[in-house]
């Protein structure tokens, strides 16, 4: 029983996010093509998540 509700659930979760990861891609593509920017809760700077080397 328990096999069945975990596999139930994770193809939910799984189903939610392959969704949301086509609406974010289909955002990105649309803001590219028109020159807009990505909306601020979609916006991720990559450079801040890289590790500083501290300077001697």
């Amino acid at each position: 029983m328990g096999a069945v509700i975990g596999a139930t659930t994770n193809a939910m979760i799984l189903g939610r996010v392959a969704k949301d990861a086509q609406r974010y891609c289909q955002t990105r593509f649309l803001c590219e093509k028109y020159g807009l920017p990505l909306p601020a809760a979609l916006a991720t700077d990559d450079e801040d998540d890289a590790p500083q080397a501290d300077a001697p």
